[in-house]
């Protein structure tokens, strides 16, 4: 199993380049369009808030699975090793509760986009699909906190 959530890791980082890159190509592409040849584009502005979207959600699930989310890290010089697991095992199961719930509104924010078109675009796109990255990630974002709380109170070994 963590070789294939490694794999997912290193996918969702080559995404989040890949991402960065087409949002930076459609924010260049409109002010060259708009400041020098004086005709703005209808695509740039919806591809790059689209790319940055997915960019941030797909990056911050990555981050989950590295474990580099906000933690209160400063106080475990104080607690042993049980007090380490039990602080580390509440923060694993904040991130898996607020997962579960993103996982919940995203469906729910799809059902209610199901059949609204994304304006500006050449492609026919909706918004149930642009919003399915919020769905992809909290999944993901779930099993990857059921991952770090199994480390942690199963395998002995901590990431």
């Amino acid at each position: 199993m963590r070789t294939l959530f490694n794999g997912i890791e290193r996918v969702l980082d080559v995404l989040s380049a890949v991402l960065v890159a087409v949002c930076l190509a459609a924010v260049s592409i409109q002010v060259v369009m708009r400041y020098i040849f004086g005709e703005a584009t209808t695509w740039s502005d919806t591809v790059a808030a689209c790319a940055l979207a997915w960019m941030t959600f797909l990056a911050a699930t990555a981050a989950v699975r590295r474990d580099e989310n906000l933690v209160v890290r400063f106080m475990w010089a104080k607690f042993g090793d049980a007090g380490k697991k039990i602080i580390a095992t509440i923060c694993h199961l904040i991130v898996l509760l607020f997962s579960v719930v993103f996982a919940y509104s995203g469906v729910m924010l799809m059902s209610i986009t199901n059949n609204a078109q994304v304006e500006g675009l050449v492609l026919e796109v909706t918004w149930a699909q642009f919003y399915s990255v919020s769905v992809i990630s909290a999944v993901l974002m779930i099993l990857f906190s059921l991952e770090h709380i199994a480390s942690l109170w199963f395998s002995g070994a901590r990431r």
